[in-house]
């Protein structure tokens, strides 16, 4: 049996059960066969998890990632959007993002993409509510593959989050938008070169 960390104070066993003894503060270790050094690992398991997710939460993702030993993680189905990124010249991915997962604080970032058939593009990702096209009610995840041309819609993507560019912010003209999602674009260049 392994065992994960649930509430603080509490240890489970992957059966969903917890058991409790007085004698070691609420958690029968011995009579499950649960060492100190499990304890220890759960715990440091757990407050990494809140760790990482005040740190994406502050947009320090290098921090984040670096605890996690890999980039952050996110996969999801590509929908249909407003197609207003193609008619901008700079198609984007569209993600929902699913509650109950880390979520990055709303910004872009200089992401890599997986596609299901195993290539991967270097991308600018926004996560946010799209201030300057929306009510900022709905969280999507907009990537642009760089240098990829063809039909995405209904695949599962995989977005790896590699570097915090800037945060997001309502542009006052669909002419500064743009201008931004360049720049964004020419960072992510920058930055996988």
């Amino acid at each position: 049996d392994s065992i994960v960390a649930g509430n603080p104070g509490d240890i489970m066993k992957t059966d969903g059960s917890a058991e409790d003894n007085e004698e070691n503060g609420g958690l029968d270790l011995q009579n499950k066969g649960v060492c100190e050094k499990d304890f220890v690992i759960a715990a440091h398991n757990y407050q990494s998890h809140f760790g990482r997710l005040s740190l994406l939460q502050a947009g320090d993702l290098d921090t984040a990632n670096a605890l996690l030993g890999h980039c952050h993680l996110f996969s999801g189905t590509v929908a249909h959007g407003k197609k207003l990124g193609r008619l901008l010249g700079c198609p984007t991915a569209n993600q929902v993002m699913p509650t109950g997962i880390l979520e990055p604080v709303h910004g872009v970032y200089a992401t890599r993409v997986h596609l299901p058939d195993g290539s991967t593009y270097h991308a600018v990702t926004n996560v946010g509510s799209r201030p300057s096209l929306e009510d900022g009610q709905h969280i999507t995840v907009e990537s642009w593959l760089l240098d990829f041309e063809g039909d995405l819609y209904g695949s599962n993507l995989q977005v790896e989050f590699c570097k915090f560019l800037r945060p997001e912010q309502k542009f006052g003209s669909l002419d500064d938008l743009v201008a931004a999602i360049h720049r964004g674009g020419e960072a992510a260049r920058a930055y996988f070169a």
